[in-house]
């Protein structure tokens, strides 16, 4: 029996992807050159999973690290800072849930601190969660590493078995948790073709957990 669902955050209850391409669309049309970024990304991300530097930060020196002006930079990390709105799949199932008494909880990379739990309180949706957000810089360990879900599932008191996670990701997600011994259901949004890997559920809305 199931008592506990665990979800992914980005472009699973709440959309990223359309975000981020929002805000690289800025660079983009600014001429920034892309291969500086990526080089400065990588260079800048361990000392955000460290908590040494905010993500805004980061952002802000990419940008910058493309030739671009201060204000496309600032543009820049509005962009990614402007947060949509939940998917509208995603209050019905959580408040079915709730109501249901099931535990329920995110697990997510990202960097420490707030930036992951902002989303959620300004979807609306942390009032579900509460101290239930796995972050994997604070773990210390990033999906598909088994070790998230185990820290996870020790803290929430639950057995694998008994605990569903859902995320958008086939492999880093879904297949990721069942090799654990979880359920693990991949969310298509995009309703493509690709069937899932074994031991995977796959659905193209939460509505249909």
């Amino acid at each position: 029996m199931i008592t506990t669902y665990i979800f992914d955050l980005d472009d699973t209850l709440i959309p990223y992807d359309p975000r981020e391409a929002r805000a690289y669309a800025l660079l983009r049309e600014a001429g920034a050159d892309t291969a500086r970024m990526t080089a400065t990304d990588h260079s800048l991300w361990p000392e955000v999973a460290l908590g040494r530097l905010p993500i805004e930060e980061k952002w802000y020196q990419e940008a910058l690290s493309g030739g671009i002006s201060v204000d496309v930079a600032k543009r820049f990390v509005a962009a990614m800072t402007a947060f949509d709105p939940a998917y509208d799949d995603a209050l019905p199932l959580l408040q079915r849930l709730a109501a249901a008494r099931h535990t329920l909880a995110v697990i997510t990379n990202g960097p420490p601190g707030e930036h992951q739990r902002a989303k959620l309180r300004r979807a609306g949706l942390d009032r579900f969660f509460g101290d239930r957000v796995f972050i994997s810089s604070e773990v210390g360990a990033a999906k598909p590493d088994a070790r998230i879900f185990h820290h996870a599932l020790h803290a929430l008191g639950a057995r694998p078995e008994q605990a569903l996670y859902v995320g958008d990701k086939p492999e880093h997600d879904a297949a990721a948790a069942a090799a654990v011994g979880m359920h693990g259901v991949w969310i298509d949004r995009s309703g493509g073709t690709a069937p899932p890997p074994p031991g995977v559920r796959r659905i193209t809305t939460l509505a249909d957990l």
